[in-house]
């Protein structure tokens, strides 16, 4: 079908429709528009303009479900600025189009309001509709379509990024540094912190205090909104953490409880959540960890942490997220509050200690959560390692961790083997989850020997990529790690290899197939010295004596040495290394894919019945039908063969 008379018949049905609105949508030709028709008026701008004029004078007429049109609208107006869309004849109705209970609707005027973003003129233009702001806002917040609502959050995010003004107070490093820097003028920033009307709807649909906003929203609705303004203030947060956390309206803060010199992220995490309610506490600790993760920012007083981070630690957020996990057994925690709190909890924690390594082994939660992760994990028996259900909170904590945290150290009162969690983790009666555990731990960091980065000065040199040094101690720890697991576990090669060809249990052979992958693969460095590493924390490194080197090295030699130093040389490092898995692997490499025991062998079909196989119901004194089996009998025991048998078979069988 030729686009001209695709067109044609599309603009005489939209005729019909608009005369007379009993008649149904043809959706089947408005898709074949849409696929076809679209892409080839984007070459003829007046027929492109009619087509849009003519659908939108469609719309205000239509009394069934709008969806044909809006989509055909939407693949029609892609080539359009934000400008472009302004001059239309007759104007976008931009407030009906975001109207909350315009569902239709929505996603349509969203789409124009996103080409604002590409331009920071068209930014401005649109920070200059302050009724069109106010209803975004509204619409994010207060709209019942998830899918809506995380659109509207993206056009505003975009718009800001778009307008941000080049000041020291923006250009703190922050956030996605690929996108080009637009030099705005910040006026959608003002549009939305300055203006006291739509500023105030972020307060007054979200506290549950409140009941003046239009629509009139209930407990439901309301909690809906918080939801969605704690995943809007992390993307804030890193586009300019200074406008989340400065007052802009004192009358308005100040109705919702805030305290002079607060501002939104102060409403949002100290004000807003009811932690009394369990999903809302669960939704509160993902957002905390969601804003040490996204917003990175380098704090005045500690270039270990981040500004979200000092935020946290100095409202004593932080300490309240990680007592759920650290602390179950606090008289003060709700038994029913943590099966819903100790999860949550723990992703805080693994949140924290991934992304801050240097600050989580500088900081005091470093001993206490060594010492949860060795209470929960010798809690388990093997049994319930091998068929009960997983601690997979503490395992994702434990992989978390920074690998210099998890070597063996002297703490008093306990052993070398009690003072790493990773030992407690069995490898004979395991579970998948475990192996999948040690797979992430042992195989150590990911290696950048052999990459390559497009820096300032071009193409650096892996000697040359910033965190190197960070990566060798990373390495070096796991590689240490290995030793002496492999030590307390000395059954944990062949362990292995036993669980890779059980193929009766097939998640728990992937997992350990996995384990030995990560081990071949391993990112594996010798421990370097206090004076040759600088990050390198110096009471771990005292504590290396701790370290069972002294048997590892005596199996590898003929002659135990007279001393063994704490840190190995580099041809310990050889002999060490290759002592555990030469003997094992290679011939496991080598060795046939296991098969089926006999007794789990699929047996053979059995063959097909015989037409007869059934005995037959006859009557008394009616002499039985002989089959062919009998035939072939009396063929083969008579005298007269083929005669008689053949006289008999045609007399008695059928």
């Amino acid at each position: 079908m030729s686009e001209s008379l695709l067109q044609s018949r599309l603009e005489a049905h939209i005729a019909q429709v608009r005369d007379d609105a009993s008649i149904t949508l043809d959706e089947r030709l408005f898709h074949e528009a849409e696929t076809f028709l679209a892409v080839q008026l984007y070459n003829t701008p007046p027929e492109l303009l009619s087509l849009i004029t003519l659908l939108s004078s469609l719309i205000p007429t239509l009394q069934q479900d709008p969806t044909p049109v809006i989509k055909l609208l939407q693949r029609l107006v892609e080539p359009f600025s934000f400008t472009d869309i302004l001059q239309l004849d007759p104007p976008v109705d931009f407030l009906a189009g975001l109207d909350v209970t315009a569902i239709p609707f929505n996603p349509l005027v969203l789409q124009l309001l996103a080409k604002a973003s590409r331009s920071a003129k068209d930014v401005a233009i649109l920070a200059n509709m302050p009724a069109v702001v106010q209803a975004l806002v509204r619409l994010l917040l207060c709209t019942t379509e998830v899918g809506i609502a995380d659109q509207a959050a993206t056009v505003i995010v975009d718009l800001l990024r778009a307008d941000r003004e080049e000041s020291p107070v923006a250009n703190h490093g922050v956030g996605d540094e690929s996108v080009t820097r637009a030099g705005g003028q910040g006026l959608f920033w003002r549009r939305l912190f300055a203006d006291r009307d739509v500023y105030a709807l972020l307060y007054s649909v979200c506290d549950l205090k409140t009941t003046t906003e239009s629509p009139n929203l209930g407990k439901r609705e309301k909690t809906l909104a918080q939801a969605r303004l704690l995943a809007l203030v992390p993307r804030i947060g890193r586009l300019d953490w200074h406008y989340l956390v400065k007052s802009h309206n004192q009358e308005v803060e100040r109705a919702h409880g805030l305290l002079d010199g607060e501002g939104l992220l102060d409403f949002a995490c100290l004000h807003m959540v009811n932690t009394k309610d369990d999903v809302l506490h669960m939704n509160f600790l993902q957002f905390l960890a969601e804003l040490i993760s996204s917003i990175k920012e380098p704090s005045h007083t500690d270039r270990h942490i981040s500004v979200s981070l000092s935020y946290l630690l100095d409202r004593k957020l932080h300490k309240q997220a990680i007592s759920f996990w650290l602390d179950p057994d606090d008289p003060s925690h709700d038994p029913l509050d943590l099966k819903f709190l100790y999860g949550p909890s723990a992703r805080y924690i693994s949140t924290y200690a991934s992304s801050y390594p240097e600050a989580f082994l500088q900081s005091q939660d470093f001993r206490p959560v060594l010492n949860r992760l060795n209470k929960a994990f010798s809690s388990i028996s093997a049994n319930e390692w091998a068929h009960g259900q997983s601690p997979k909170h503490d395992l994702n904590v434990l992989t978390s961790l920074p690998r210099l945290a998890l070597l063996p150290q002297r703490f008093p009162g306990i052993s070398a083997r009690e003072s790493s969690p990773v030992n407690f983790i069995p490898c004979k009666l395991t579970s998948p989850d475990a192996l999948d555990a040690l797979a992430l731990i042992l195989h150590g960091p990911p290696s950048q020997a052999a990459e390559m980065t497009y820096g300032a000065n071009g193409f650096q040199e892996p000697s040359e990529i910033e965190g190197k040094s960070d990566e060798t101690e990373a390495a070096a720890a796991a590689y240490t790690i290995y030793l002496t697991y492999t030590h307390y576990h000395d059954t944990f090669l062949s362990d292995l290899l036993t669980h890779a060809d059980i193929v009766a249990l097939p998640e728990k052979a992937l997992a350990a197939i996995n384990l030995l992958a990560a081990l071949a693969s391993a990112n594996y460095a010798p421990l370097p010295t206090e004076e040759s590493s600088a990050t390198f924390l110096p009471d771990i490194i005292a504590n290396a004596s701790a370290l069972p080197y002294q048997s590892v090295a005596q199996a590898s030699t003929a002659q135990p040495p007279a001393s063994i130093p704490s840190v190995p040389t580099p041809t310990q490092l050889a002999s060490t290394l290759s002592l555990p898995s030469l003997s094992h692997l290679p011939p496991y490499k080598s060795s046939p894919p296991p098969a089926l025991s006999p007794k789990h062998k699929i047996p053979p079909l059995a063959p097909p019945p015989t037409a007869n196989i059934l005995p037959s119901r006859r009557r008394k004194g009616r002499p039985r039908k002989r089959s062919l089996q009998d035939c072939e009998r009396e063929v083969g025991s008579s005298a007269g063969g083929q005669a008689e048998s053949g006289y008999a078979c045609s007399r008695g069988w059928s």
